[in-house]
């Protein structure tokens, strides 16, 4: 499966880059999550898209998770939205 997550962000793009980093090591495929990347959605409201490829929804859910950089600031990361592909 595939999941979209479109988010804001309006932060420093340093620390965005860095939690990517960290993001694309813990997600690395080997527990059946994996960073596929971050890419601009061109026709989305959102400033950015992180695509992840998953063995199946069971596996999605009970994945490792990483805390954000920015302790839940709303004004760093103001809207966000997932989808689901199966």
């Amino acid at each position: 499966m595939y999941i979209l997550w479109y988010f804001d962000w309006f932060g420093p793009i340093e620390e965005l880059d860095e939690w990517e980093k960290k993001l694309k090591k813990l997600y690395d495929g080997s527990d059946g999550v994996e960073l596929v990347g971050r890419f601009v959605p061109h026709n989305q409201k959102f400033h950015w898209t992180r695509i992840y490829k998953a063995k199946d929804f069971n596996t999605w859910v009970n994945r490792k998770m990483l805390s954000p950089p920015f302790k839940r600031d709303i004004k760093v990361m103001t809207h966000a939205q997932i989808d689901y592909y199966t």
